[in-house]
C-alpha cells in the first residue's frame, strides 16, 4: 500500500549512516552526539546547526583535508539560492563553530570557515528602536498575547528564544526593585538577573496566568518554538 511504502521509505532514509574518519559527516555525527558543548546550546541554535548540516548531507563524504575556503564560499553562494541568504550566513556559523573544536579536539589542521563574509545584507532600519508614537499605535491595536512579547522584549530586552522559555517562576521578588527576572543559562549554567521595570510589573501583575510560561498564544497554551512565535507576530505585524 503507498502509505506503508512511504512510512518505510522515511525510516529508510532516516536510518543512520556510518561515514569515513575524517569526513564531513564524520565530524557531524561527533559534533552532534559526543562534543559535550553541543549539548549546552540553547534549543533554538542546536536546531539551527542541524538544518544547516541536513543541507550539507549529499557533502558528507568529503574529507575534511580536502576543504578550502573557496570550497565554501561555493557552497554558500549556491545555499543562497537554494535556501535564502541569511540561511546560507547561518550555516557557515554552524560550520566554523564545529571546525573550530576539530581543530581543537580532532587535530583538523585549520578552520576554513573562519572570517568568510556574510552573503546577507542586514537593513539597518530593521533592528532599530520603534518611535514613541510607532510603539503606541502597534500597542494599541495588538491584541494580549503580542502585548506580552512587546512588553517583555521592550522592558527586559529578552529575545525570542527567551521569550518562549520564560516561566513565571523567573518572575521573583527583589528587595531593590520589587521584581526580577533570574534565569539560568543553559550553556554555562549561570544564572542571570534582570529588575523588571515599574510599568513591565503593574502590566504582569494584572495578567491571568494560563500557563506556567508568561509569554502564551491567543488561547492561553504556550509557545511551541521560537520560529512559530516570530512568525505569529511578523505576520500579524505585516498589514498595520
Amino acid at each position: 500500500m503507498p502509505d506503508m511504502i512511504g512510512a518505510y521509505n522515511v525510516r529508510r532514509k532516516r536510518a543512520p549512516k556510518s561515514y569515513p574518519e575524517k569526513t564531513l559527516g564524520w565530524l557531524v555525527d561527533w559534533f552532534t552526539t559526543d562534543y559535550p558543548g553541543f549539548a549546552k546550546l540553547a534549543d533554538a541554535t542546536q536546531k539551527q546547526y542541524k538544518d544547516a548540516y541536513d543541507y550539507l548531507e549529499r557533502e558528507f563524504d568529503t574529507p575534511l583535508d580536502v576543504i578550502t575556503q573557496p570550497d565554501l564560499y561555493d557552497v554558500r553562494d549556491k545555499c543562497a539560492t537554494d535556501k535564502w541568504p541569511r540561511f546560507a550566513d547561518k550555516m557557515m556559523t554552524a560550520l566554523s563553530s564545529m571546525f573550530k573544536q576539530a581543530v581543537k579536539r580532532r587535530k583538523m589542521a585549520s578552520n576554513p570557515a573562519l572570517g568568510i563574509e556574510r552573503i546577507h545584507k542586514y537593513d539597518p532600519n530593521s533592528n532599530r528602536e520603534w518611535r514613541p508614537e510607532e510603539w503606541e499605535t502597534v500597542f494599541d491595536l495588538a491584541p494580549l498575547h503580542f502585548r506580552i512579547l512587546m512588553m517583555l522584549a521592550r522592558h527586559a530586552g529578552y529575545r525570542g528564544q527567551t521569550l518562549v522559555k520564560l516561566q513565571w517562576k523567573n518572575y521573583q521578588p527583589d528587595q531593590r526593585f520589587g521584581k526580577c527576572f533570574r534565569i539560568t543559562a543553559k550553556k554555562n549554567d549561570e544564572q542571570t538577573w534582570i529588575p523588571a521595570t515599574a510599568e513591565l510589573q503593574a502590566f504582569l501583575d494584572k495578567l491571568t496566568r494560563t500557563s506556567l510560561h508568561i509569554a502564551t498564544r491567543k488561547d492561553g497554551s504556550p509557545w511551541k518554538h521560537e520560529k512559530q512565535m516570530q512568525t505569529a507576530f511578523s505576520n500579524w505585524l505585516k498589514p498595520i
